[in-house]
């Protein structure tokens, strides 16, 4: 972890662009190879590619994590370790609200984004597409491809951009990448056919990467500018809890909408008071106070 926001923003869009590649050349061979070479179905396609996915993941995950530096704990939870880290959780969580509201307020606008795009978007996208426009694995499979390969120079690029906007600005054009496809798609979108399957390549496939991999590549180094130093490993399992917590109301969302109406457009379109409220709290945050009040 840098010191300074700058530094961390280069960092994060190294570690994230190079996870990009990664993900590009999985997607190369489950769809290149399977689909567009082999000529293999969607189902089979599918379940090779899990397959593939959880060797790979088997394979590697241990290899990295031995190459992992330890750095000891700052402090030891005390009590029951099934109940200490959530004592932690909510003592953190106070502490964000009393004496880091700029950090509180930030994390409240990560919940909003999950919710509004990022995996849960592509995720929903992805069940829009195959509902209403009628995609294959092979339709999904190339929109991700695009996704993944503009996504990884984008990461590396962003650090740039924000070194000249500033967080505010930074965040403020990410928000912009969330609205362009959460109306454009369910506005332009809704019958089959080439035009939709271009369309969507387009808007998810560009303006998705946009919005993926900057907002990727900001979370981290965002949330170490607001947190005190001394209790950072504290912030960053808050943010990674709440991160993950409150990204479950937007499919449960536009499960119920579906359920409801059988509306595929109008579930999908529901995320973008997700966005709204986004934007709401990024109007709110002081980036400049909450990085004194860390200090």
């Amino acid at each position: 972890v840098a010191d300074d926001e700058p530094t961390q923003t280069v960092l994060a869009g190294r570690k994230e662009g190079a996870s990009f590649g990664t993900q590009f050349l999985y997607a190369v061979i489950t769809v290149g190879v399977l689909q567009l070479v082999l000529g293999l179905d969607d189902m089979l396609s599918a379940t090779i590619a899990v397959i593939i996915s959880a060797t790979l993941y088997l394979g590697l995950m241990p290899i990295a994590h031995l190459r992992l530096r330890n750095h000891p704990a700052r402090t030891t939870p005390k009590g029951n370790p099934c109940v200490a880290p959530f004592t932690e959780l909510g003592q953190t969580l106070k502490l964000a609200f009393t004496t880091y509201p700029e950090c509180a307020k930030y994390i409240a606008l990560v919940v909003c984004c999950e919710n509004g795009g990022g995996a849960v978007g592509i995720g929903l996208l992805t069940i829009y597409a195959q509902n209403v426009l009628g995609f294959g694995f092979l339709e999904t499979g190339i929109i991700s491809l695009l996704l993944l390969l503009l996504g990884a120079p984008l990461c590396v690029i962003f650090p740039k951009i924000t070194a000249k906007l500033g967080p505010k600005k930074s965040w403020a054009l990410i928000l912009v990448m969330f609205v362009v496809p959460g109306v454009v798609i369910p506005a332009a979108f809704s019958e089959p056919g080439f035009g939709a399957f271009i369309g969507v390549l387009v808007v998810y496939g560009v303006v998705g990467a946009m919005q993926l991999a900057w907002y990727i590549t900001y979370l981290q180094p965002t949330l170490l500018m607001l947190s005190p130093a001394d209790k950072v490993g504290s912030f960053i399992g808050l943010h990674g809890f709440c991160q993950r917590i409150g990204a479950i109301a937007q499919p449960l969302i536009y499960a119920g909408v579906v359920q409801g109406t059988n509306n595929h457009r109008v579930a999908f379109a529901t995320g973008m008071i997700w966005v709204i409220l986004a934007i709401v709290v990024l109007l709110t945050i002081d980036f400049d106070k909450g990085k004194r009040d860390a200090e």
